[in-house]
């Protein structure tokens, strides 16, 4: 494999980790929205800043959580 076949497949594999955090993103913000309402600016703002591990730990506690605050976001009203 010679250098531009391997960055090519840096990129793609790059590429592919972005669209499963996007859709994870995603996901949760639909979950999040239909349990609790619409969500602020705020709690968009920290759900797009977290990691892919951040949000698989937030998606397992969200089945029990009572309120986005027990999920550790910012619960501003929305605007």
């Amino acid at each position: 494999m010679n250098g531009l076949e391997l960055r090519e497949l840096r990129g793609e594999r790059r590429g592919e980790v972005r669209g499963e955090l996007r859709g994870k993103y995603q996901l949760m913000v639909k979950q999040l929205t239909k349990r609790f309402g619409p969500l602020s600016e705020a709690v968009l703002a920290e759900l797009n800043a977290f990691s892919s591990e951040r949000i698989d730990a937030i998606a397992l506690a969200f089945t029990d959580a009572t309120s986005l605050a027990e999920l550790g976001l910012n619960e501003s009203p929305t605007k």
